[in-house]
This record gives C-alpha cells, sequence and structure tokens, in this order.
C-alpha cells in the first residue's frame, strides 16, 4: 500500500485500484481513489476485470509452456471436465491466439433478462 501511495501523484483523477489478497482461502479487499488530486479508500471489491484476464491467462500459459509442463499443440480438451459440442478437440495454441472457432458468447445465454449491464454475470 505504501508503494501505491507514495507514487498516486500520476494517477488522473478518478482512477481506481482495486487489491485482492487471498491468504489460506481468505480474502481480503482493498480499494483506493483519487479524487480532487487526493486518494481516499473506498469499496470497490465487486469489479470486473474484463479483457487483462487475456493477459493473465496468456502469462500462465507461456510459463506452462517453457516449463515444459503444457505444449501449445495439446489438446485443451484432456484439461477440462467437460466436452466441447460434438467432441472437437481444440489445441492450447488456437485458445491462447483465438482460432478456435468458439463464439465470444454461449448460443444459450439469454441477453434480454433482466437490468443487468452484465448478462453473462447471471448466466449458469
Amino acid at each position: 500500500m505504501d508503494l501505491i501511495f507514495a507514487n498516486e501523484k500520476v494517477f488522473p483523477n478518478n482512477t481506481q485500484i482495486s487489491i485482492a489478497i487471498i491468504e489460506n482461502g481468505v480474502a481480503r479487499f482493498y480499494g483506493i481513489k483519487r479524487m480532487n488530486d487526493s486518494i481516499r479508500n473506498i469499496e470497490n471489491k465487486n469489479f470486473k476485470i474484463g479483457s487483462i484476464s487475456k493477459v493473465f491467462t496468456s502469462t500462465l500459459l507461456a510459463g506452462f509452456v517453457i516449463e515444459n509442463e503444457l505444449g501449445l499443440d495439446e489438446n485443451s480438451n484432456q484439461y477440462l471436465k467437460f466436452q466441447f459440442k460434438g467432441n472437437q478437440e481444440i489445441k492450447c495454441r488456437e485458445l491462447a491466439n483465438h482460432t478456435s472457432g468458439l463464439l465470444r458468447l454461449p448460443t444459450n445465454l439469454n441477453l434480454n433478462f433482466g437490468q443487468s449491464r452484465q448478462p453473462p454475470e447471471k448466466y449458469d
């Protein structure tokens, strides 16, 4: 936290930072927001990480490949607890470079329910 506060001067106003620390299965959340040229603690643990998760996923995949724990041309199916429709086999490389042919959203997702701005959060 000291590092964040020490460098907060470069954050533009309305910048928020959310930090989750998970230790022994217990999550602690910390949030700050720069407002009117000062930093305030805020409650912002309900956030969406969005597309940055793609960076985390590809970084983990690269680590597994470098450590020879997984190959890019291996079928991803062996690591999943479900089968793709038609028993389609998808290589890890295809998932990583978005050439798997998987749709962005499930075909059975109803996008017209409720008032949610993020319909997939209610998807089971």
